[in-house]
C-alpha cells in the first residue's frame, strides 16, 4: 500500500516567519486557500516529511528555512493534524535565474509555472517510510556470585 502524499504548488511571491504581519498572514491564507482545495482528509499518522521547493527570483530570496515555518502553520488542520506529527523538514532554494534540478514529484503545471518565469512554491506532505527492526537481544541478569 503506497503511503498518502500531497503536492501543492503555491504561486507567486513566498514570505518568511520574519516578514510582515499582514504578508506573512495574506501568504498563509493563500496556502491554506490552495490546500483546502487538494486536500480533504489531513493525515494522521505520525513519521510525517514536509519537502518544500522553493523557485525564487533573486531580488525576492528568502532563506528555505524561514520559509519552512509559515508553510508548517498554515497546512496545520488541513494537510495533517498537528506540525507535532512533522519528523522531516526540508527546503531546497531555486534560483530562477540559474539552472534547476529537482526530484520528483514534479506537479503536472510545472512546465507552465517555469516558463512563465515568475516565483512558485512546491509542498510535499507525506508519510515517512520507516524500517522497524526487532533484536533478539535477551536482558541477562549479571553481577557477583552470592554461592
Amino acid at each position: 500500500m503506497k503511503n498518502p502524499e500531497y503536492t501543492l504548488v503555491i504561486p507567486g511571491r513566498a514570505y518568511s516567519a520574519q516578514a510582515s504581519k499582514t504578508s506573512r498572514a495574506r501568504y498563509q491564507a493563500e496556502i491554506r486557500r490552495i490546500a483546502a482545495q487538494h486536500i480533504s482528509t489531513p493525515l494522521r499518522q505520525d513519521n510525517l516529511y514536509i519537502k518544500v521547493d522553493y523557485f525564487y527570483l533573486p531580488e525576492h530570496k528568502v532563506e528555505g528555512d524561514n520559509l519552512l515555518k509559515p508553510i508548517r502553520d498554515a497546512l496545520k488542520g488541513i494537510a495533517y493534524v498537528d506540525d507535532g506529527q512533522i519528523t522531516d523538514s526540508r527546503a531546497f532554494e531555486h534560483n530562477r535565474a540559474s539552472s534547476v534540478t529537482i526530484e520528483p514529484p514534479i506537479p503536472g503545471n510545472f512546465d507552465d509555472l517555469f516558463l512563465k518565469h515568475e516565483e512558485f512554491v512546491i509542498v510535499t506532505i507525506g508519510v515517512r517510510r520507516m524500517l522497524f527492526m526487532k533484536s533478539n537481544i535477551q536482558m541477562v541478569e549479571c553481577g557477583e556470585d552470592s554461592s
